[in-house]
Parts: structure tokens; C-alpha cells; sequence
């Protein structure tokens, strides 16, 4: 069985991903596209600095 710290992890890197080419397409669907994109990032790199310290 997959532990949640690995699965949390797994998840954050795939968040990660959409936030990357969510922030890269600049005109695609809007103009305030790349501001959900950047936050994207920002909450994944939180979770993964969460998933790594927590002592499971």
C-alpha cells in the first residue's frame, strides 16, 4: 500500500505541472490565466515542503 506522505507528494508534483503550463500559456482563455497557474504553484510547493516534513 502507498503511504499518504508518498501519494500527498505524487499528487503535489502533478499540481505542479498544471501550474507550470497553466502560467506558460499567457493568452489561453483570458488574461488572468497565468495568475491561477502561479498560484498553482505556490500551494504545490507548500504541500511538498508539508509532505516532506511530516514525520510518518
Amino acid at each position: 500500500m502507498i503511504s499518504n506522505k508518498i501519494l500527498l507528494m505524487i499528487v503535489s508534483v502533478l499540481i505542479l505541472i498544471m501550474g507550470l503550463l497553466e502560467a506558460a500559456d499567457l493568452n489561453y482563455l483570458g488574461e488572468y490565466r497565468w495568475a491561477h497557474g502561479v498560484l498553482l504553484i505556490i500551494i504545490a510547493i507548500v504541500v511538498i515542503a508539508i509532505a516532506y516534513m511530516s514525520k510518518e
